[in-house]
């Protein structure tokens, strides 16, 4: 049972029952032979995004600018569509340049929703907002960037994000938080090392799941038109 002391430890960082969730404590694991669970600053680079300038202006009907200007609602657990997002001017784009997303790229929304993802599959010039986070992995022949993309939308990721992030009106997952108390975990091989080819082939199975769920929906749409 938990209760409040007035002598606390210097080294706990949260007194609240959410961070003290029972159903979380699954996330606590250790380093074994076949799994590695390290910070995610370790292979990872963590970022925020940049709040427009004072008078800029979005185009929500993509008429006027042609740059698109990621944020939070652009995120569904998915491929980044560049097309559908809102764009800013170019002058707007070299204010804030140091702010972009480059191939391979992955973003977490960690401003009020909490954990939605995106990947970006195209080299394009963009910028993306102050209520995203960027991870760009800093070695690809470690972690594989879709590897880590799929591993942020399982349960074990997102239940860390629940855990850390915090706020009454407005939830915030900090980016020292995502830096360094959520985990990443790596499959080991059998001489300990971090192993590539079993990263790639847990992507290969979730994808052949993902086109069969879309095969299933397809036949089942085509079967109740008749």
């Amino acid at each position: 049972m938990l209760t409040y002391k007035l002598n606390l430890s210097p080294d706990m960082k949260r007194i609240d029952c959410k961070f003290f969730n029972p159903a979380e404590k699954g996330i606590n694991l250790k380093n074994c032979e076949t799994y590695l669970f390290e910070p995610l600053s370790k292979f990872v680079s963590v970022n925020g995004g940049k709040r427009l300038k004072k008078g800029a202006l979005i185009d929500k009907d993509v008429i006027a600018y042609t740059i698109p200007y990621i944020r939070g609602e652009d995120l569904n657990n998915n491929i980044l569509n560049f097309d559908t997002a809102a764009k800013i001017s170019d002058e707007d784009h070299k204010s804030i340049l140091n702010y972009t997303l480059d191939l391979n790229d992955i973003c977490i929304s960690n401003v009020g929703t909490i954990g939605s993802i995106g990947y970006v599959t195209e080299d394009r010039k963009c910028n993306f907002s102050e209520n995203m986070a960027r991870l760009r992995v800093k070695d690809a022949s470690i972690l594989l960037p879709e590897y880590l993309f799929y591993f942020l939308l399982s349960d074990f990721a997102q239940k860390q994000f629940n855990k850390y992030y915090v706020g009454s009106i407005q939830y915030k997952l900090s980016l020292d938080s995502i830096r360094n108390e959520c985990k990443l975990l790596l499959p080991r091989s059998s001489n300990g090392e971090i192993d590539c080819q079993k990263q790639k082939d847990i992507v290969d199975e979730i994808k052949n799941i993902i086109t069969l769920q879309f095969d299933i929906q397809k036949q089942i749409k085509i079967e109740t038109n008749f």
